[in-house]
C-alpha cells in the first residue's frame, strides 16, 4: 500500500463486496410432472381432441375440449381486464359446467348402483376399461381447461359404465 497516494489508501479501506448472485425465483411455482388424464373410450378421446374439418369428406368438424378450453382461456383473460360481458359468460359457463358434471355423475351413479345390486345377488361385474388407456397431457393455462378435462373424464367413466350395462344385458 502506498502511504503517499490518498486514492490507494481510500481503496484499501473499502470493504470487499461479496459477489452478487441473482435471488431465487421465489413464488414461481411449476408442476413437478406433466398433468395427464387417462381416457378409455374412443368417444371420450374424440370429445377431447375433436375432429378437424376435411373438405374432401362430408363429415363436419367437431370442436373438441381442447378448443373449448382455449376459447374459455381467452374469455378468462378478457374477464381479468374487467370486461363485464366476459364475466357474464364465465358465470354462465361455470353454471353449465356444474350442471353437466352433476348430470354425468347421476347417470354414472345410477349404473354403478345397478351393478352393486347385482353383486348383492351374487353377480360380480366389473366396469369395462381399455387395455391401453390413452394418456393425454393437459398443461392448460387457465382453470377452465381443467374443468373441461374433468367433464371429459366424467363422460368417459359414464360411457364405460353404460357400455358395461349394455354388454351384460342390463340396458338395451
Amino acid at each position: 500500500m502506498n502511504e503517499h497516494n490518498p486514492v490507494a489508501m481510500d481503496l484499501a479501506k473499502m470493504p470487499v463486496e461479496a459477489p452478487r448472485h441473482s435471488p431465487p425465483a421465489l413464488g414461481e411455482l411449476v408442476d413437478e410432472a406433466p398433468d395427464t388424464m387417462a381416457l378409455h373410450t374412443r368417444e371420450a378421446y374424440r370429445l377431447f381432441v375433436g375432429r378437424a374439418l376435411d373438405t374432401a369428406s362430408p363429415r363436419a368438424a367437431i370442436v373438441g375440449g381442447r378448443r373449448v378450453a382455449a376459447a374459455l382461456r381467452a374469455i378468462w383473460h378478457l374477464s381479468g381486464n374487467d370486461n363485464p360481458y366476459a364475466d357474464w359468460v364465465l358465470v354462465n359457463i361455470g353454471e353449465r359446467l356444474v350442471e353437466i358434471g352433476s348430470s354425468l355423475q347421476r347417470e354414472t351413479q345410477r349404473g354403478e348402483d345397478q351393478l352393486r345390486a347385482l353383486q348383492q345377488r351374487g353377480l360380480h361385474f366389473s366396469v369395462l376399461q381399455s387395455r391401453v388407456p390413452q394418456r393425454v397431457e393437459l398443461g392448460f393455462r387457465s382453470p377452465y381447461g381443467y374443468a373441461v378435462a374433468d367433464l371429459v373424464v366424467r363422460f368417459d367413466t359414464c360411457n364405460r359404465v353404460l357400455k358395461t350395462l349394455v354388454r351384460k344385458d342390463l340396458l338395451p
